[in-house]
Parts: structure tokens; C-alpha cells; sequence
């Protein structure tokens, strides 16, 4: 049961992240590679339970609606096999990807101790992917507010707003003052020397 419940979250997690209201927002953004990473990696790890080999073709399939390009999904799963997330090769001459049985993990040397960290470490990345959703889904849909508050908010926004511009506006005006003042006294000045080198040349 456990495994059509994740299938199912995470086909509806792919057409979350597919969405244009999620793509569009820059705010936003910054969410969809990571996201997009976890759900890779959480279905190769549903695969490598069930096949020992996967087409890349319906691999590709699979990891479209995410929007990942065929290099984007196989630099997923190298990193992932880098950081020891899965145990997986691909196998460009065959066009597939291969999961080592659990004879051949054996084999490479896997410990049970190895693979509970293994495990250890996809737990928590789900876990950063449902709190992601989640925050994301607040983000995008939030909490109904009741009409009163929202006039309420937006007539005292608007108070505030009149309230800066009157400020400004009387600063402006006391700046236009100051500056009419310092012209005046300056034609005075002027005013007051061609008087004076008049009087002088009489």
C-alpha cells in the first residue's frame, strides 16, 4: 500500500512542481530544482526494488513532466550513485540503467549498516520534500482572510500612505521656501553691488 501512496504523492508532487503558478514565481523558484532532484531519486529507488534494468527511454518518460532534459536526469543519478543515495550504472550500449541484485550488492560490499544510512539519508530527503510542499502550498494558497480585516488593512495602508505624502509634501514646500529665500537675498546682493559700483563711477 505504501508504495501506491508514494507513486500517487509523487505524481501529484510532479504536477505541482509542473504548474505555471509555481514556474512563474521568482519568489518561488529557487524550490524547483531541489524538489525535482528528491522525486528522481525517490523513483529510481521504487525502481531499483522491482527491476534489475529500466529503458532510459521510459525512464526518460517518466522524468518528463518534471522538465528535466535527458542529461539533467542522468546527472541526477550520477550524483546519486556518487553520494551513495542508490546503487545503479548506466549502460550506454544497452540504452538502459542497471540496479545491482542484492547478490551483487553483497558482492560490492554493501553492510546492512550502509544501507540503513542509505535509507537513512532518502528518508530525509523526503521529509525536506514534504516540507517544501508544504510551504509551497501555503505560499501559493493562502489562508482565507475575512473581507473586514482585508478593508480594514488596506484602508489603514491607504491612511499611512496620505499620511507620507502630506509629510512630504510640506517638506517640499519648506525646501522651496528656503531655496526662494536664498535666491531672493542673492538678486538683493546683486542688486545692492551694481548700485554701489554706480554710485562709484559718478
Amino acid at each position: 500500500a505504501d508504495d501506491f501512496e508514494d507513486v500517487a504523492a509523487e505524481k501529484r508532487a510532479a504536477e505541482f512542481i509542473a504548474g505555471q503558478s509555481l514556474q512563474t514565481r521568482i519568489d518561488l523558484a529557487l524550490y524547483v530544482g531541489p524538489m525535482r532532484r528528491v522525486l528522481v531519486l525517490r523513483l529510481l529507488q521504487q525502481l531499483s526494488r522491482v527491476y534489475a534494468t529500466v529503458r532510459l527511454s521510459k525512464l526518460y518518460e517518466l522524468t518528463e513532466r518534471l522538465g528535466l532534459t535527458e542529461l539533467d536526469v542522468e546527472d541526477i543519478i550520477l550524483k546519486a550513485v556518487s553520494n551513495k543515495h542508490i546503487r545503479a550504472f548506466i549502460d550506454h550500449r544497452a540504452q538502459c540503467l542497471r540496479f545491482p541484485s542484492a547478490g551483487d550488492m553483497a558482492t560490492i560490499g554493501e553492510t546492512a549498516a550502509s544501507k540503513a544510512t542509505r535509507d537513512e539519508a532518502m528518508r530525509g530527503q523526503l521529509t525536506a520534500l514534504a516540507s517544501s510542499l508544504r510551504t509551497l502550498t501555503t505560499r501559493l494558497q493562502p489562508e482565507t482572510k475575512p473581507q473586514l480585516f482585508d478593508a480594514d488593512a488596506r484602508r489603514a495602508f491607504m491612511d499611512r500612505v496620505r499620511a507620507n505624502l502630506a509629510a512630504e509634501h510640506q517638506e517640499i514646500l519648506g525646501r522651496k521656501a528656503i531655496i526662494e529665500a536664498r535666491k531672493e537675498k542673492l538678486e538683493r546682493e546683486e542688486q545692492e553691488r551694481r548700485e554701489a559700483e554706480a554710485a562709484e563711477r559718478r
